[in-house]
């Protein structure tokens, strides 16, 4: 029987061996190389976000550095505020006094009554009145129980007095008390104090003229 070797030359092995070696090897590098590249692109992104952030912070450090005008505009327009809160306060402090209640009397008061007397004491106000008619002194009574401004319990008696050719006129007497109203005297300035006490003080008593 004739038998043959199929099996190559230990030549060709030897290059086969090495072809397949190079050829891993090429394999090998092409796969560093390739992640090598994907590597660097990565830190290429990455860098590139962090000089992005890098420069957002620089650009809020720059806006930062407008805080004191910012903070100094602001105190100043708070000191605004408060002056013209300050003015309301003293303007609505100043309507607390009889001149909202004068008005509202004069609102509520008809045509055919009149005022003869007004006298305040504190919160207490006292009128006499005279009328033409004895239904509108009721309807004047009705019209201060009606009021906020005022308070008042008791209706007034009504007395005819003189006429008037040949209507009586009637007269009465009304006692209330003025709601939320705090008078108020100006507060004297020191100086006009010392100047009345130092005046006062210089005057030479009437007995001790020579």
């Amino acid at each position: 029987m004739i038998k043959i070797n199929l099996l190559p030359y230990p030549e060709e092995l030897k290059k086969a061996r090495a072809n397949t070696e190079i050829s891993i090897f090429f394999a090998v590098l092409l796969v560093i190389c390739l992640g090598l590249f994907l590597f660097q692109k990565s830190r290429r992104a990455v860098v590139n976000q962090l000089m992005a952030n890098i420069s957002e912070i620089n650009a809020n450090v720059d806006k930062l550095k407008d805080v004191d005008p910012i903070h100094t505009e602001i105190i100043t327009e708070k000191d605004k505020v408060k002056v013209k809160l300050d003015a309301i306060n003293a303007v609505t402090k100043a309507k607390r006094n009889p001149i909202k209640h004068l008005d509202e009397l004069t609102a509520i008061t008809p045509d055919t009554v009149w005022l003869v007397k007004f006298s305040l004491h504190g919160s207490n106000i006292s009128m006499d009145c005279k009328s033409m008619s004895y239904y509108d002194v009721s309807r004047f009574y009705n019209n201060i129980v009606d009021s906020k401004c005022f308070n008042i319990d008791k209706f007034p008696s009504v007395a005819e007095g003189e006429k008037f050719g040949d209507k009586p006129i009637y007269q009465f007497s009304l006692s209330c008390i003025a709601e939320w109203m705090v008078l108020e005297e100006p507060a004297r300035a020191p100086e006009d104090a010392n100047k009345k006490g130092n005046a006062v003080a210089g005057q030479i008593p009437q007995g001790n003229k020579s």
